[in-house]
């Protein structure tokens, strides 16, 4: 076991080729590592001559340099879980299985067999050594679906063979697999997570336009960085599909060919995020007469990251934003996860509309409603009391469905004002929505003015 650093810092070695324009291979493992808190070490497999359109040549490390490349880093610094990506020539399979031995590390194999132009990039003894000798000491592996069809012979039109695949790879020893299904048709891309106990689907929505180069690698880099933070296989997982999705919706507009993905796109978004939010916040401490439209519940500031699907993609302020006198005080500092209900209310508008992710909850007054009207604003409600039973009492879903069946009541657009009048021991509310927190504060600071 490779020693740890003091105090430990989680540590992650990718094995990998070298892509010139920084869209996979070591270059998108690094930066995915930086990206989610882990040290990142590198052993390079290969070098490529490849730009956004194709790979034009590969030329392999000597089998007997990459095996002292793994054997060095793993005596100091050190990791805590080590990938694998591109190994182009059956010798480097042999040297990566050979640079391993005695180590008893988390261990994912990207199984790449093709860059995303359809360049090969994976010899077939190479495929057949990584079938036999590496596979089988795999924590996981993550193919695609054109690579768990080459290494299982199965033909994957949909989930069930993709099921039928995981199984036969399964059978070779690893202790799971997840088959990404990006390349399936449709809007959706689930992913098919296999393990000694079953089948698990992980669902997601397609992000629209065509596939950028190295999303595979930051999947797996991420995945990586996951077992090397200590999280579970099934958090590895949910952590590797966020990430991933992030980048390719990140990806710049660089090269002629496909756009590189961009790992680190979140992390450049999140301080703006979060500056927003405290400007915003700043002016409704600074508004005098804001108390009034506190509710008694208090009241709550949420932004969303682009294309946030959870509560901790959502900053907030913990503790909430409360009345003393007539003026509004926030409890603390902007911060992840700290808006609850308004955070999931803009979740569910911001599937609907991605440019919406903003909310603020204020009290429910029918002067308020009949100023927006008056404002040219668009207004929408729902009946708490009609919510499916089946899902009444889950945390966050009244207001999540409630936010849905008023934007459908709203002929499928995101109000700018989402109301319920209440229910047994709820007090009724308002949530206001918009694109950004200072454009939700400057529409409550207009509606507050009706009620003095």
């Amino acid at each position: 076991m490779s020693p740890r650093l003091s105090p430990w810092h989680p540590r992650a070695l990718t094995i990998a080729g070298v892509d010139p324009g920084g869209g996979a291979g070591v270059a998108a493992d690094l930066k995915t590592f930086a990206a989610l808190g882990v040290h990142g070490l590198c052993a390079v497999s290969a070098l490529t001559l490849q730009d956004t359109r194709r790979v034009h040549a590969i030329v392999d490390v000597e089998p007997a340099f990459l095996r002292r490349q793994i054997e060095v880093v793993l005596a100091d610094p050190g990791a805590d879980a080590v990938k694998t990506g591109m190994l182009h020539g059956a010798g480097l399979v042999g040297a990566v299985v050979a640079g391993l031995r005695g180590h008893r590390l988390p261990l994912v194999v990207d199984p790449v067999m093709a860059a995303g132009g359809g360049d090969p990039l994976q010899e077939a003894g190479a495929t057949r050594l990584l079938r036999e000798h590496l596979i089988p000491r795999a924590a996981v592996v993550t193919p695609n679906i054109p690579e768990a069809r080459a290494l299982t012979g199965v033909p994957i039109r949909g989930r069930p063979q993709m099921e039928r695949a995981a199984r036969k790879l399964m059978s070779l020893g690893p202790g799971a697999i997840v088959i990404k299904g990006g390349h399936l048709r449709g809007g959706n891309s689930p992913d098919l997570l296999a393990t000694r106990r079953g089948l698990r689907w992980f669902e997601g929505e397609r992000v629209p336009g065509r596939a950028p180069h190295g999303a595979g690698c930051v999947f797996s880099a991420a995945l990586t960085a996951g077992l090397a933070r200590e999280m579970d296989l099934a958090e590895a997982v949910v952590l590797a599909r966020e990430t991933a999705r992030e980048a390719i919706r990140g990806a710049p507009r660089v090269g002629r060919g496909r756009r590189p993905v961009d790992p680190l796109a979140r992390e450049r978004r999140g301080p703006d995020v979060l500056r927003e939010m405290a400007d915003a916040v700043r002016t409704l401490e600074e508004t005098p007469g804001l108390g009034v439209l506190a509710p008694e519940s208090q009241m709550n500031l949420a932004y969303a990251l682009p294309g946030a699907r959870g509560v901790e993609e959502v900053a907030g302020i913990p503790g909430r934003i409360v009345r003393i006198g007539g003026r509004l005080r926030a409890s603390g500092t902007p911060m992840w996860g700290g808006s609850g209900h308004v955070a999931r209310a803009v979740l569910a508008a911001h599937r609907v509309e991605p440019r919406v992710r903003a909310g603020l909850n204020i009290r429910y007054d029918p002067r308020i409603l009949r100023g927006a009207r008056r404002l040219g604003l668009q207004v929408s409600g729902y009946d708490r009391r009609r919510e499916p039973k089946a899902r009444r009492g889950v945390e966050g879903h009244t207001v999540a469905w409630g936010t849905g069946d008023a934007i459908h009541r709203n002929r499928g657009r995101v109000p700018h004002l989402v109301y319920h009048r209440g229910d047994w021991g709820k007090e009724p509310m308002i949530v206001l929505l918009g694109e950004t927190p200072g454009e939700v504060v400057q529409r409550a600071i207009r509606l507050g003015r009706g009620l003095k």
